[in-house]
């Protein structure tokens, strides 16, 4: 849900106009964030918790250029769902599971999956290019 939506829904649900309402969700943000800043941890019953954590320094390497650099201490917002939320949020992605290979490529049998050189995988009853010449995914 983007900023935009969250104030179209509390502005259907609610009495007030949308001037209102966002200037509401402006208002509650402001005093999260700054609350948050000032080291306190924030509990809003049955939502969660906001946690200001401590991160220690640490070493790391920049990618491009491979260079270590330290970076400082720190604290971070770590957010604590309810319990309540949480078993909702459980709740409706249950019935979602990753699917086999066999799945996935759309096959019968997994004795139908080879690579090739280049390490793709490919099957035996699958067509090897796409109508654009390449993968048959129609990306690039």
């Amino acid at each position: 849900m983007t900023y935009q939506e969250l104030i179209d829904r509390l502005t259907e649900d609610t009495k007030y106009t949308r001037r209102e309402v966002r200037l509401l969700v402006e208002k509650l943000a402001k005093i999260l964030s700054t609350t948050l800043a000032n080291g306190q941890d924030i509990q809003i019953r049955g939502l969660g918790t906001f946690l200001n954590v401590p991160a220690a320094a640490r070493t790391a390497r920049n990618p491009f250029s491979g260079e270590i650099m330290r970076i400082p201490a720190r604290r971070r917002v770590k957010f604590t769902p309810n319990r309540t939320l949480l078993a909702e949020v459980r709740a409706s992605v249950k019935h979602f599971r990753s699917p086999t290979p066999q799945e996935h490529y759309g096959l019968t049998a997994l004795s139908q999956v080879r690579r090739t050189e280049d390490g793709q995988v490919r099957s035996s009853d699958r067509p090897q290019e796409g109508a654009n010449g390449k993968n048959g995914t129609g990306r690039r």
